[in-house]
């Protein structure tokens, strides 16, 4: 049995949903799974004027502003993330309070008019009218849009926890070269839960990620160290992932069938059987093999807080050989 899963952790921005409208045909259907909350606004990737969320609500946060007014609103499930996130930051003593969310492409026209009046054209700190993320109603601004936000316990919290509730400083510190703005600690956007952590983890923005959506096969086989085993039946399944022809299995799996140890230390996982030590991190070809440097034909990662490696390339390098007895069984020799 199959089915197909998504580690949206391994994101590709390079989509838009059927119901946004872009300037440009880069991002039609490149995306498999049409992932509304990863679609990219920026400079070069615009929303069309008359676009509106259908599902706008007001969250049961802080505001600053209190009332039904435009910039309370944000997208449903954006909405309910917030939600969760203020009572977590509450619970440790972070006081956050919303400031704007929704923000439709006459006001946004407005705000750019102002900035443009206020500090120049050059001004990096204010979006043209469709290119704005607020008009996505994925984007909060939260407590202050002042520089010295950044000093706050607040900001320092959100940097460290956003990711949990599926948000992401859009504008981060060190980035204005990529995002096309200053450093914005205080402008939060939606992306889900597993792309923020990705972002975080890897320090990435949303310009800087190249893939997204994509697609692993979830494949169960039996794997045998015995050719000689004959109760295929009272074996257990393991559970594969396989994308594009490239089978790969949990690391902690394929050291039980090798009788090997497995360490993870720093974010590089090691793993040991007699005459090799092959060390591994996730996303990256890079791996050491008795201490001397290899590359990896396949890279290995994390899905569901677990490190998966390629099959194949890593039995070969251990001196091992894999062999399909049936399309439901692998022989490991």
């Amino acid at each position: 049995m199959t089915k197909k899963i998504l580690p949206c952790f391994l994101l590709v921005c390079s989509f838009i949903s059927p119901n946004l409208s872009a300037n440009t045909s880069y991002w039609s259907g490149y995306c498999p799974n049409n992932n509304p909350y990863h679609i990219l606004v920026n400079k070069t990737h615009s929303l069309s004027p008359n676009y509106i969320p259908s599902n706008l609500v007001i969250p049961n946060v802080t505001f600053q502003s209190p009332g039904n007014i435009q910039k309370n609103y944000m997208e449903a499930t954006a909405a309910k993330a917030l939600e969760e996130m203020f009572v977590a930051a509450k619970a440790q003593g972070i006081r956050l309070v919303a400031i704007s969310g929704y923000r439709n492409y006459n006001r946004q026209s407005v705000l750019y008019k102002n900035a443009i009046a206020t500090y120049g054209v050059n001004q990096m700190s204010s979006a043209k009218p469709g290119h704005s993320e607020h008009q996505t109603g994925l984007a909060m601004d939260l407590n202050s849009i002042y520089q010295s936000f950044q000093y706050t316990k607040e900001s320092k919290w959100l940097a460290q926890n956003a990711h949990l509730y599926g948000y992401i400083i859009r504008y981060p510190q060190n980035k204005t070269d990529i995002t096309g703005y200053i450093y914005e600690p205080w402008h939060i956007r939606y992306v889900g839960s597993e792309l923020a952590t990705y972002c975080y983890t890897h320090n990435l923005t949303l310009e800087e990620l190249t893939s997204c959506c994509t697609y692993y096969e979830n494949v169960e086989m039996v794997i045998q160290t015995d050719p000689a085993s004959e109760n295929l039946s009272e074996i257990t399944p393991y559970a594969l992932l396989r994308l594009e022809g490239v089978t790969y299995i949990r690391a902690r799996d394929l050291m039980s069938l090798l009788n090997g140890d497995i360490t993870l230390d720093n974010q590089i996982l090691t793993l040991t059987v007699p005459n090799y030590i092959l060390s591994l991190t996730a996303d990256t070809t890079y791996a050491t093999l008795n201490e001397e440097e290899i590359t990896l034909s396949y890279a290995p990662f994390i899905f569901n807080e677990s490190y998966y490696v390629p099959l194949r390339a890593v039995l070969t390098l251990l001196e091992h050989q894999l062999s399909f007895i049936d399309e439901s069984t692998l022989l490991i020799h």
